[in-house]
């Protein structure tokens, strides 16, 4: 109804108080009949409050803006409230059992007997999708999302439902989130001082390996690998780097028409071109007419680490802690008035 108060509204022409019959076209219409509608239509009473107008008569401007005004606030309000209500009560609703270690290992022989022959023992993946490993899409769901999608199933889909206790399913929603817990979100034993100076020291890592804008260009930035990764990813990459090999990083060396032989990483790769960043940091660009020879190499640049066990466990533990958020603040209490810093 006020839909159609606005737009009879601006079939007005904004200054008489004429109205203009909404289809008119060649065929006029009578002169008795078109009265007839005009008088029909001022007997409605408009929903805004106001009285019906005058025979003929056009709303103010003001009138108009404030309808249309109303009617786009009406409209947004009703597609968005659904959608905030959603996120809202996602976000209200936590696991009650958390990363407690009882409730993980419950859930895991619950996912056993329910979810391992599609979606595999570890989360891996099969007939149905992969859970593990910091699988982005299940880590960005909310703990209330991953709990309705085993309790009610996906339509649509041969993820069926679950009529479990809300408990043993809690306790599922623990072991999923801990098949992508990252390296950050686990207690690593070792000693983080001594895997720091084994990193930028001995070690040698730095020489290709940045962390926080020290160290060096031609192997993958670690500053936010604690979080991107979990332990057990990171130490197969420690003791077989060779295992998987990050998109942009992949080992490359090129012979020009003059004898020149250029060895890095690959940056940029075409039919045409290949742009290589070498062993000193350099780029180097190349049209391939110009080559001689292109040799991709399968292994990774990273020469396998020759590290003590001791040694190995320290190094985890220091890059497990890598992260670019800010370290949390250090607890306060009030003691008299004042804060101090337990």
């Amino acid at each position: 109804m006020l839909l159609r108060e606005v737009f009879q509204a601006a079939l007005c022409d904004g200054t008489s108080n004429k109205t203009y019959a909404p289809f008119e076209g060649r065929q006029r219409s009578r002169p008795g009949a078109r009265a007839g509608r005009l008088g029909a239509s001022t007997q409605a009473v408009s929903i805004l409050g106001h009285p019906p107008r005058p025979e003929g008569r056009c709303p103010r401007p003001g009138m108009i803006l404030r309808g249309m005004i109303l009617a786009a606030s009406i409209f947004l309000s009703l597609q968005l409230w659904p959608l905030a209500q959603e996120k809202e009560e996602s976000k209200e609703v936590k696991n009650p059992l958390g990363k407690d270690k009882a409730a993980i290992a419950a859930g895991r022989e619950i996912y056993g007997s329910t979810c391992a022959a599609c979606h595999g023992t570890t989360g891996q993946g099969g007939r149905g999708p992969r859970l593990a490993d910091a699988v982005r899409g299940v880590r960005d769901m909310s703990d209330k999302k991953v709990f309705d999608v085993i309790k009610e199933g996906v339509k649509g889909t041969q993820m069926p439902p679950f009529s479990l206790p809300d408990t043993q399913i809690w306790q599922m929603v623990s072991f999923i989130r801990s098949l992508n817990a990252t390296a950050i979100d686990e207690d690593i034993p070792g000693n983080v001082a001594a895997g720091e100076a084994l990193f930028f020291g001995s070690g040698k890592c730095s020489e290709c390996h940045m962390i926080h804008g020290h160290g060096g260009l031609i192997g993958p930035d670690l500053s936010n690998l604690g979080v991107e990764r979990s332990a057990k990813k990171i130490e197969e990459a420690l003791k077989d780097p060779s295992a998987t090999i990050v998109p942009g990083f992949a080992w490359v060396s090129v012979v020009t028409r003059d004898g020149r032989s250029i060895s890095g990483v690959a940056k940029n790769n075409s039919h045409h071109s290949i742009q290589i960043l070498d062993l000193k940091g350099n780029f180097n660009f190349f049209l391939k007419r110009d080559l001689k020879e292109v040799v991709h190499y399968k292994k990774s640049l990273m020469p396998q680490p020759s590290l003590s066990d001791r040694e190995l466990q320290d190094l985890l533990a220091f890059l497990s802690r890598q992260s670019m958020a800010p370290p949390p603040e250090p607890a306060k209490k009030i003691e008299h008035g004042k804060e101090n810093t337990p």
